[in-house]
């Protein structure tokens, strides 16, 4: 989306289902991005109850998505100025013009829908063709340093935190690092 984390806010329940688990049951997490957008996200796997692996759910200013909430449900899309108003359409409408070809059948074996394949399945290509891989290192790191900075969030009561640039990054993550630099 040409944007970046910048802070976030996380906060949990506490480990009732399992308290064996080190992950608490559910997990709220707040965010805020460069460009001014708030995301919001919810993670439960371990509350009793019957198990939703694939629900998602997006909302922008001028669309929305959802994912079906039981197997068997179609992800489904509203897009403002295109899609009859106040009427869902499904999202296969759209996978002809916006989908890449290459995506439309995961890897046999793959697991969640191919998305655990691709990014590994991209790297190798991009080194075989001499080019870059849709996934750099410093995306992998603006998608990752969330998730590592939400846990010193939740250990501090839900505190915004900020999350630091990888392009500027020069020492450890969340220890103390300084003053960041950008790098050479």
């Amino acid at each position: 989306m040409g944007d970046r984390i910048i802070s976030i806010s996380c906060v949990g329940t506490g480990r009732w289902t399992k308290p064996e688990y080190e992950m608490e049951d559910t997990v709220t997490l707040s965010a805020r991005t460069r460009k001014g957008a708030l995301l919001r996200m919810r993670l439960d796997l371990v509350s009793n109850r019957p198990d939703v692996w694939n629900y998602y759910s997006l909302q922008g200013t001028k669309g929305a998505y959802e994912s079906g909430r039981l197997f068997g449900d179609k992800p489904r899309i509203y897009l403002e100025g295109i899609s009859k108003r106040e009427t869902w359409q499904e999202l296969e409408e759209y996978a002809d013009e916006f989908l890449p070809k290459r995506y439309s059948v995961p890897p046999a074996g793959a697991d969640h829908w191919g998305s655990d394949a691709w990014p590994l399945l991209d790297f190798v290509d991009a080194i075989d063709t001499g080019s870059k891989p849709p996934l750099d290192v410093y995306k992998a790191l603006e998608m990752t340093l969330p998730g590592l900075v939400s846990e010193q969030s939740i250990a501090q009561n839900g505190a915004w935190i900020a999350v630091p640039d990888p392009h500027t990054m020069t020492a450890g993550i969340g220890v103390n690092p300084g003053k960041e630099q950008p790098l050479t």
